[in-house]
């Protein structure tokens, strides 16, 4: 028998279509980054990005590297992020040596384990001020990771200081999803105004392709989630709320669970299942509408 949950739109926000942003940085803490500033001057780029780019909505990561790599920052979403807190703990690491590839392996397979977010937009950037010395990791698996990433919509922007345009490190973003950024340690924060302005501009046409995948009436919307484009309507990235007329009480531990008046939004599409994901906004929670479930009424 298939189920049929019925529920009215809410709000829809005046950007609607503008994906989530997930914002990994990735920064080089060895022994030369106390020089003049460098390690403080790539804390201030990267809060440069938090402030100026990101919304409260969007999520960050960080990882730090020197002798290994050490995921600083546990994703969350930037309401929640201290950003003075982790920029006092970053500099207190430090060390000798540079895992660059251990790194960008590190912050590539993070990325993979979070599959509820595998549908928002991503930007992985990354400092360093010297050639990889320390890594297990090596340079040919992570220019092939970055060559194939397994996301739509990702860029990896590699910030190189002092290393000059013909250096070693550069060649893992030699492709078309990444941007080397070859600088002097007085241009570190130049170096973060030209990537905010070009994360901008991804989102934008991020958001536009988004736009015209999703060209539905929502007004008179009323389709099965077999003919929903992998985006959906009411995806989180387009703040769309939408409140249940009728309780759901899910089967599964996975499954969403909402009674009736509760905000709930839509999240993507697994295309290997067809099930869909959501949040019940009110209690926060998240989790799979059931495979019998077919239909939003709106």
């Amino acid at each position: 028998m298939q189920t049929t949950i019925t529920v009215t739109k809410r709000s829809t926000q005046s950007t609607e279509n503008r994906p989530r942003v997930l914002a990994t940085f990735v920064i080089d803490v060895s022994g030369s980054m106390m020089l003049s500033n460098r390690l403080n001057n790539a804390m201030k780029g990267a809060q440069l990005i938090f402030n100026e780019v990101l919304w409260d909505s969007d999520r960050i990561e960080i990882i730090n590297f020197s002798n290994k790599a050490f995921r600083q920052l546990h994703l969350k979403s930037k309401r929640n992020v201290d950003w003075d807190r982790e920029a006092n703990a970053i500099a207190r690491e430090r060390s000798g040596c540079t895992a660059l590839y251990d790194a960008c392996h590190k912050a590539l397979l993070e990325m993979t384990r979070e599959k509820k977010y595998h549908n928002c937009h991503r930007e992985l950037i990354v400092l360093t001020d010297g050639e990889d010395n320390a890594s297990s990791t090596t340079m040919e698996s992570i220019r092939e990771r970055l060559n194939n990433p397994e996301f739509k919509q990702f860029h990896c922007s590699l910030i190189g200081v002092e290393l000059g345009p013909n250096c070693r490190a550069k060649e893992i973003v030699n492709n078309k999803h990444s941007t080397y950024i070859p600088c002097k340690e007085e241009e570190i924060l130049s170096s973060f105004h030209l990537i905010k302005k070009a994360v901008f501009e991804r989102i934008e046409q991020t958001t536009i392709r988004i736009k015209n995948a999703n060209k539905i009436d929502i007004m008179n919307f009323e389709k099965t989630f077999s003919t929903i484009t992998n985006t959906g309507v009411g995806s989180d990235g387009f703040g769309n709320v939408y409140n249940a007329v009728g309780d759901f009480k899910g089967t599964q531990k996975s499954d969403l669970w909402f009674r009736k008046g509760e905000p709930i939004q839509v999240f993507e599409k697994d295309l290997n299942t067809g099930r869909w994901r959501g949040e019940n906004v009110k209690t926060k929670k998240n989790g799979w509408f059931p495979s019998n479930l077919v239909q939003l009424n709106i």
